[in-house]
């Protein structure tokens, strides 16, 4: 039994719960008829009652603002309901890390500003933005959107909006900028928002003009506000420079050249990545042959165009062969290499190797070279483990900065073969992921004679007297019954030719790949340093720079060589402790030869350049 007081009030409630409804009905009927972006939506009495009416969506601002933006896309029904659903769970979700934050003490820097805003305010930015980026959503996107809007990049959008109005309504500029590329800590100034818009204006039409390439303002905007999320005051200097540079001639030629490598870069992203780079081709201090992309500004240990550095612990040349880097497959071929070495005959099927050897092993001659390799491989592998487990920096990249002595190397140049210099030291920076696969050819040049001496008397004869015959004997009957030593002496000097020592588990040069050198558009390839050269008293002259060192600047080498392009001259030039020296004759040639020995790594650790 209820009291009176107590009847009373619910009878206030269910007449106060009755107008609230009647309101409510009204309210959404009025929404319906002045915006037609509801005028397919159809939701019951039922649905007013407990979900608008019951959550008081209606009374709340945000909740009408968002019903009313021609930016939220509400097609049906569906989208209606998505739109409520969602609204509830992100003022939900939001309420819920604010109060989590503010209980924990402190909140992530990103979202610090949360903790003076009220959410109504947060809601008014999204709009805003959505707004000034004419970017329109479903309401199923909303949340991937609302996190991001910091009240610092809503007041740069506005101003943004000022300037580019034009460009986002007249050229239909959707998703002109992605909310969360906008920096909290943005500071961009009116002079120099409307300095990008004139500067997107103007490249619109060099990229048709000179390039093909179809972009409009607002397509070439959004890719410079893209770029200046990571350092816009230094960009923002050099941004009135873009289309003068895309203009030039010469570059034009050059980024036309590159196409042959592959598709077209994103030019705005070529010169962002090295806006110091453009400006010397520009000035004519450096050329490049084809230009696929640009160098980055600090050569760094990722993967980059025209070269980069790496740290990696080193491997003695057989063991790196035989096994591979670690956490990666092994190399193809390199089950032959296992098999000469005793400790790595296990897990594996040897008995096309056994095979072959059992064939080779009839002929004296044959059974002589197979055991004189494996020997040679157990005396490398020995060799080589002196110097392995060192952590170094190993880096080769093109030295296209304007740091370099071009007049000295000049004076100091020698007569000589330049590429083979560079190669001889490029294979110590690659991993030695044909070395198996030259092994196995060896031990197939030893079978293929073997089976011909089997099917063949004269080579039966010949090959088990060979020791006793002399060296105009031997051509003959090579010549005569085609034994096949002239393949066999190619592999054997190609094997004989590797360098030896240690190798690094992480070498810049090489592809990654399970033997395939890097393609020529490949960051890590040869091909890319050889590219940029610079112009020097009409001669082209490429300079390659080398690292290798512990990671300290003090026990560091830094090897520049200047190739003067189609002189057969180059010149060599070591740097350390900051100081650099450009060798003479005899010392180039010294180095080389030991450059035909061993790898650089393994130089580095003998104290090689310590004497020099």
């Amino acid at each position: 039994m209820i009291t009176l007081n107590q009847a009373e009030r619910l009878r206030k409630k269910s007449k106060n719960q009755e107008f609230g409804l009647r309101r409510y009905k009204a309210l959404w009927n009025k929404l319906t008829r002045e915006n037609e972006k509801l005028e397919n939506v159809n939701i019951s009495e039922y649905y007013i009652e407990k979900k608008l009416y019951g959550d008081k969506l209606l009374d709340q601002k945000p909740f009408l603002e968002l019903l009313k933006s021609p930016q939220i896309r509400i097609s049906n029904t569906r989208d209606f309901f998505e739109l409520v659903d969602r609204y509830k769970e992100i003022n939900e979700k939001i309420s819920y890390e604010i109060n989590q934050w503010k209980s924990e003490g402190k909140f992530p820097t990103a979202y610090e500003y949360l903790s003076q805003m009220e959410q109504e305010d947060l809601w008014k930015n999204f709009l805003k933005v959505l707004k000034f980026t004419n970017t329109e959503i479903s309401p199923s996107e909303i949340e991937e959107y609302i996190y991001e809007i910091h009240p610092n990049a809503v007041e740069v959008l506005e101003r943004i909006y000022k300037y580019c109005k034009d460009i986002v309504e007249e050229e239909n500029g959707k998703d002109l900028f992605k909310i969360n590329k906008y920096r909290y800590d943005s500071t961009l100034e009116d002079e120099e928002i409307s300095k990008m818009v004139d500067v997107s204006k103007r490249l619109k039409d060099v990229f048709r003009e000179k390039y093909g390439i179809e972009l409009s303002s607002a397509d070439v905007l959004r890719k410079i506000i893209f770029e200046l999320y990571y350092s816009e005051k230094e960009k923002l200097k050099t941004i009135g420079n873009i289309p003068e540079i895309f203009e030039d001639e010469k570059i034009t030629e050059r980024i036309k050249a590159g196409k042959e490598l592959g598709e077209t870069r994103d030019l705005i992203c070529m010169y962002f990545r090295n806006p110091k780079f453009f400006e010397l081709l520009k000035k004519g201090k450096i050329d490049v042959e084809k230009l696929f992309d640009s160098p980055p500004e600090e050569i760094d240990d990722n993967p980059s165009f025209y070269g980069r550095i790496r740290e990696g612990i080193t491997k003695n040349l057989i063991d790196l062969a035989a096994y591979g880097r670690e956490g990666r497959d092994s190399y193809h071929d390199s089950e032959y290499l296992r098999y000469f070495l005793l400790d790595g005959r296990t897990g594996m099927d040897y008995s096309e190797i056994e095979k072959k050897i059992k064939a080779i092993e009839k002929f004296p001659f044959l059974r002589k070279k197979l055991r004189s390799l494996s020997e040679m491989l157990k005396k490398w592998k020995e060799e080589g483990k002196r110097y392995e487990g060192a952590n170094l920096k190993l880096g080769a990249y093109a030295k296209w900065d304007g740091d370099v002595n071009l007049e000295k190397a000049y004076n100091h140049k020698v007569e000589g073969d330049a590429i083979g210099f560079l190669m001889l030291i490029n294979q110590g920076l690659k991993a030695p992921s044909h070395f198996g696969k030259k092994i196995k050819e060896f031990v197939d040049e030893l079978y293929n004679i073997s089976k011909k001496a089997e099917e063949n008397p004269g080579i039966f004869y010949t090959l088990n007297h060979w020791e006793e015959l002399s060296k105009p004997e031997k051509e003959y009957l090579e010549k005569e019954l085609g034994i096949g030593t002239n393949e066999l002496k190619r592999v054997e000097e190609w094997i004989m030719d590797t360098p030896k020592g240690v190798y690094s588990e992480a070498p810049p040069l090489h592809s990654g790949n399970r033997g395939e050198d890097a393609s020529a558009i490949d960051p890590r390839s040869y091909y890319m340093l050889d590219k940029v050269f610079y112009n020097h008293n009409g001669d082209k002259v490429g300079v390659i720079e080398y690292l290798v060192g512990n990671g300290s600047e003090n026990d560091e080498v830094r090897i520049r060589v200047y190739n003067f392009k189609g002189k057969d001259e180059f010149a060599v030039e070591i740097w350390k402790n900051g100081k650099g020296r450009f060798l003479n004759k005899d010392e180039v040639k010294r180095m080389k030869q030991k450059l035909s020995e061993c790898t650089l790594p393994t130089l580095f650790l003998k104290g090689y350049f310590e004497k020099l």
